[in-house]
């Protein structure tokens, strides 16, 4: 059984390390010993101890994820969330050695003025920076989106939108977004209270996220289009809960990943897809394995070819002169033509592994680096990767 695990709430890098790092040794452990704490009725488990040193828990943490790549309960991915402005190599790093796979970043608006007004602490510029860092190293994007800020309006909002897909500098992988709702004792609850602040209404919101979803590229994925706040605790602003169930009813067509995946539908035909984009200094390649008509996605794959710029300002030995595997997701099911017999998967991974490998080297690349969730190693190192430093690796 696979774990995806997401560390959600408030900013993942100011908390201390001893705490981080007991957090995720915890999890791992709790993975690694469920199956048999749950066959012993009545015994719990018991925790690793917040009073080890740093050294011993970064030890402890090591022992728990080797065991992981074998356990019955693999954490297969982790996500953490964080601001833009504590994104470093320092900060990466950390990540890395905890077993990070993706990360979140709380970039509300890409516009100066209105990061400004709400008091964010920071620009654009770091929005910028901290995208380029963890796609040099390999990280999965998400990008946590507030249209209805103050300061902004419709129109802002959609150019935002729009941007976050034209202009290199961005190209997020996955997208939330958490329409601004005031809540009450919020500053913001103050300014509407005041009359400086009025949120969007239902119908521009609406319309708003109709005309974003027109542009959104067919390799991102849109995760969420509310936050969970209890509607008694929102005083002003959108209170549907299921915003993705109201968009669809009004036949609201999406290309993202999310509603093109194959769910519960079997594969008969399928073609191989490649799309390519420049992103934060490097070039970027969406493998898909979809449907003929391409409405149906079975897996995809994510491949990143750094500049040799980029490379230079990483000093991880691993990632040295490699090009990125940051992510691949296979979905579903195969059902032979004229038989009932399935073939789960039908190799789809492999195949979209080397394919990325295929156009690795015909770019010139020797070494092939994959940001491998700690309880999937198993399956990169029968396709012949070895871990080096948090990455799985191998030469081409």
């Amino acid at each position: 059984m696979t774990i995806e695990l997401i560390v959600i709430g408030g900013t993942w890098s100011v908390l201390p390390i001893e705490y981080k790092y007991w957090y995720i040794v915890n999890c791992f452990k709790a993975a690694n010993d469920y199956r048999k704490t749950r066959k012993a009725q009545g015994v719990t488990q018991k925790a690793i101890s917040k009073k080890l040193s740093i050294k011993k828990l970064k030890t402890v943490l090591l022992e728990e994820q080797k065991k992981n790549e074998k356990a019955k309960y693999n954490i297969i991915g982790l996500t953490l969330e964080t601001r833009p402005d504590y994104i470093d190599e320092k900060e990466l790093l950390e990540m890395r050695e905890l077993g990070a796979t993706r990360v979140e970043l709380g970039v509300q608006a890409i516009d100066d003025a209105i990061l400004k007004l709400n008091k964010r602490g920071h620009g654009v510029d770091k929005i910028i920076e901290a995208t380029k860092w963890l796609r040099d190293f390999g990280f999965k994007i998400t990008y946590h989106l507030m249209p209805g800020l103050p300061g902004a309006t419709a129109a802002k909002d959609l150019k935002m939108f729009k941007q976050l897909f034209t202009d290199e500098n961005f190209q997020p992988d996955q997208i939330k977004f958490y329409p601004t709702v005031v809540t009450r004792g919020s500053l913001l609850y103050k300014w509407w209270k005041a009359g400086k602040y009025k949120p969007y209404s239902d119908k521009v919101l609406q319309k708003l996220i109709i005309d974003c979803k027109k542009f959104i590229p067919h390799y991102v994925r849109i995760i969420r289009l509310i936050r969970d706040i209890p509607g008694e605790s929102i005083v002003a602003g959108n209170i549907i809960t299921n915003l993705r169930q109201v968009m669809q009813q009004k036949g609201v067509e999406c290309n993202c990943i999310r509603c093109r995946e194959v769910k519960e539908k079997s594969i008969t035909n399928y073609q191989l897809r490649i799309t390519n984009y420049k992103a934060n200094g490097g070039k970027e390649y969406f493998i898909e394995v979809c449907s003929m008509d391409e409405k149906v996605l079975y897996g995809f794959c994510r491949l990143r070819l750094p500049s040799s710029h980029n490379a230079q300002r990483i000093t991880h030995n691993a990632l040295n002169d490699a090009a990125l595997i940051r992510e691949l997701h296979v979905y579903g099911v195969l059902v032979a033509v004229g038989k009932d017999k399935k073939i789960q998967h039908a190799g789809f991974g492999k195949m979209l592994m080397a394919e990325a490998e295929k156009i690795a080297k015909e770019n010139d690349f020797e070494k092939m680096a994959v940001i491998s969730g700690v309880g999937v190693r198993g399956y990169y190192k029968k396709l012949g990767y070895k871990l080096k430093d948090t990455y799985m690796v191998k030469k081409l």
